[in-house]
């Protein structure tokens, strides 16, 4: 939590526009699933319903990672 509210606030002092954080971190989501994908990691039916799960834990935590993020840029000095 810490980490994302810093990082928030201090892209927001740098004059990064809020979408831009947003899309940052959406951008690194992608690319997590995309590294799962490429590992072969759905090869089979036990395999796809472990990395759904995986997947599903990876949009909670960028979701929360968002949410504090934002929570930093909107914070007062």
């Amino acid at each position: 939590m810490v980490f994302w509210t810093g990082l928030g606030r201090q892209r927001r002092q740098e004059g990064f526009a809020l979408s831009e954080i947003i899309q940052a971190v959406h951008l690194v989501r992608k690319q997590l699933w995309r590294k799962i994908q490429s590992e072969g990691l759905l090869d089979n039916a036990l395999d796809l319903l472990m990395a759904i799960d995986l997947y599903n834990h990876v949009i909670g935590f960028f979701d929360r990672a968002v949410l504090y993020a934002v929570q930093g840029y909107e914070s007062p000095d």
